[in-house]
């Protein structure tokens, strides 16, 4: 596929995320071109690039939090802020984005995921506690909950975020990175925690550089260099002439 062509969309009736011909400019920089593509329910799909190809701004449109240039882009047939701000749409920052210093407990931190779905008083109800102490426990750190979050290690810290977005329970999870500096216990989980939100209808995007296991984990990859490289089968995308084109483009153009 040329990088002026659209991918193959999934059927419509299945489309969770629709993007059409989104470019985004932050002042005088590139950030993405031409974007068009469809995420569909019950997905793991895998978005790859080199630093600066535009993925954290493609998270960004598909939660209505940067303008856009030109195009459009739908969640859930809607405005990405309404589906936002409704809950459906979670993100997990990488695990290292969390200040060690933060005074809170593991348990505070995923009990942030609920926040959306407290009343006015902003008050758990026996739901939400619920909802968080299952959180924990698929992520295996029960047992950690009420130590302080910068006393974690790196992969408990990003199972503790990710716990944050299964305890909001919202069907499109964006993480970013997930699989960065974690260790192989958590990894593992991670990845199998993955599988099971696509089997259980959620559609999931992991944007990452590890491109020696994709193909366990991913139904699709989405090759981004600022403008969309191709969306296909793992063994597909990678292949080595998308890979050049995506990772090759020159530093100058880098946003």
């Amino acid at each position: 596929m040329t990088a002026a062509a659209h991918p193959a969309p999934h059927p419509e009736s299945d489309a969770v995320v629709s993007l059409d011909g989104v470019t985004v400019r932050h002042g005088e920089v590139l950030a993405l071109e031409d974007v068009s593509l469809e995420i569909a329910a019950g997905s793991v799909d895998a978005l790859v690039g080199m630093n600066g190809a535009g993925k954290s701004t493609l998270f960004a449109a598909i939660m209505g939090r940067v303008p856009l240039s030109s195009g459009t882009v739908r969640v859930f047939g809607g405005p990405p802020s309404v589906a936002r701000k409704a809950g459906r749409v979670a993100f997990m920052p990488q695990g290292d984005s969390v200040d060690r210093a933060f005074p809170l407990s593991v348990r505070e931190v995923v009990t942030m995921g609920r926040y959306g779905r407290l009343g006015a008083m902003r008050r758990a109800r026996a739901s939400d506690r619920d909802a968080v102490q299952d959180a924990l426990a698929r992520v295996q750190l029960s047992d950690l909950a009420e130590r302080p979050i910068g006393a974690l290690s790196g992969g408990q810290r990003t199972r503790a975020l990710l716990a944050r977005a299964l305890a909001q329970d919202a069907e499109l999870l964006l993480l970013d990175e997930p699989f960065a500096g974690v260790d192989q216990r958590s990894e593992a989980l991670i990845a199998g925690l993955l599988t099971q939100l696509a089997r259980d209808g959620r559609s999931v995007v992991v944007s990452t550089h590890d491109l020696t296991t994709l193909p366990d984990r991913a139904d699709r990859v989405i090759l981004l260099a600022r403008r969309l490289i191709t969306v296909d089968k793992p063994e597909v995308a990678l292949a080595p002439e998308s890979l050049a084109r995506a990772f090759q483009f020159p530093r100058e153009e880098r946003s």
